[in-house]
């Protein structure tokens, strides 16, 4: 069943009809995400290696006298936290 309003017979209308629902404003794309996408466990990679290294390097200097005191332990989790925090933050560059 048609309704009378909306009918259409002429190609040129139908043209007509279709270009008036559609906006022929081109589309915009977003900008392309730098840095870490979350989507990919693997982009937190150097993160958690600089957590590591910082605190395996901290810790292994607080092992100098056998014992780990709770300000080293402080140091330690400190030094891991800081450089994670950097890395993290630091974008990736795309490679031209």
């Amino acid at each position: 069943m048609t309704h009378a309003a909306t009918e259409i017979t002429d190609a040129a209308a139908h043209a007509e009809f279709v270009a008036s629902l559609t906006d022929n404003a081109p589309v915009e794309t977003p900008p392309p995400v730098v840095g870490v996408h979350p989507a990919n466990p693997l982009s937190y990679l150097k993160a958690v290696v600089a957590v590591l290294l910082a605190a395996l390097s901290v810790a292994y200097v607080a092992l100098n006298d056998g014992v780990i005191t709770p300000q080293e332990w402080i140091e330690i989790v400190t030094a891991g936290l800081t450089s994670g925090a950097a890395v993290y933050g630091i974008p990736n560059v795309a490679s031209k």
